[in-house]
C-alpha cells in the first residue's frame, strides 16, 4: 500500500534522499542538478524539510511504500502570488509509474493548494517529458503558452501548465 504524507520536519534526510535519487534518475527532468543538490549542507536540507512541513507557503509530500520513498512532490508560492501555488519536484521512481502514485501526489499537492488559498496551480514540465505531460493534461492541467529554458540543461525547453480552481 501506497501512502502519500506531508513531511515533517524530522523528515529531511528522507527528503534529501529522494530528491537526489530523483535527480539522479531523471537529470533532464529538474531545474537543479544532482552535483548541485548533493552539496547542499544538512541545514539546508533541515530548513526545506521545516518549512515545508507546516502551514499554507510551502508543502513537501512524499509518496512510500513500507520503508521506501518511491515519489515526491511539493509547491510553494511564488514571491508576489499569494493566490498560486507553484508544483515543484515532482517524481516517481520508474518501478512505480503507472500505477496512479503521479495522480495521488497531485492530488496530495492540488488539495493543500486550494486549502491553503490559492486559486492557481502551476509547474513547468520539459518538452519531450510526454509521460509527466500527459498525467499533468489528464488531471487538467492546461498549457499556458509561456516557455522558458531549462535552467539544469539550456538545450532543452519547459513548458508553463496551469490549473485553476475554476477548472
Amino acid at each position: 500500500v501506497i501512502e502519500i504524507k506531508r513531511i515533517a520536519p524530522s523528515d529531511w534526510k528522507m527528503l534529501r534522499d529522494v530528491r537526489l535519487r530523483a535527480l539522479q534518475d531523471s537529470p533532464d527532468a529538474f531545474g537543479s542538478s544532482y552535483e548541485r543538490e548533493a552539496g547542499r549542507p544538512h541545514e539546508a536540507w533541515r530548513l526545506w524539510a521545516g518549512r515545508a512541513s507546516d502551514g499554507n507557503r510551502d508543502a513537501m509530500f512524499v509518496a512510500a511504500d513500507a520503508d521506501a520513498e518511491v515519489g515526491v512532490a511539493g509547491a510553494y508560492t511564488p514571491e508576489g502570488h499569494e493566490n498560486e501555488r507553484h508544483i515543484i519536484s515532482m517524481w516517481v521512481a520508474p518501478e512505480y509509474r503507472g500505477r496512479g502514485i503521479g495522480r495521488h501526489l497531485l492530488d496530495a499537492v492540488v488539495q493543500w493548494a486550494w486549502g491553503s488559498g490559492a486559486q492557481r496551480v502551476t509547474l513547468w514540465v520539459v518538452d519531450g517529458n510526454d509521460g509527466a505531460a500527459e498525467l499533468y493534461l489528464k488531471y487538467g492541467f492546461r498549457a499556458t503558452g509561456m516557455q522558458q529554458r531549462l535552467p539544469s540543461n539550456p538545450d532543452l525547453i519547459e513548458i508553463s501548465m496551469e490549473f485553476t480552481r475554476d477548472d
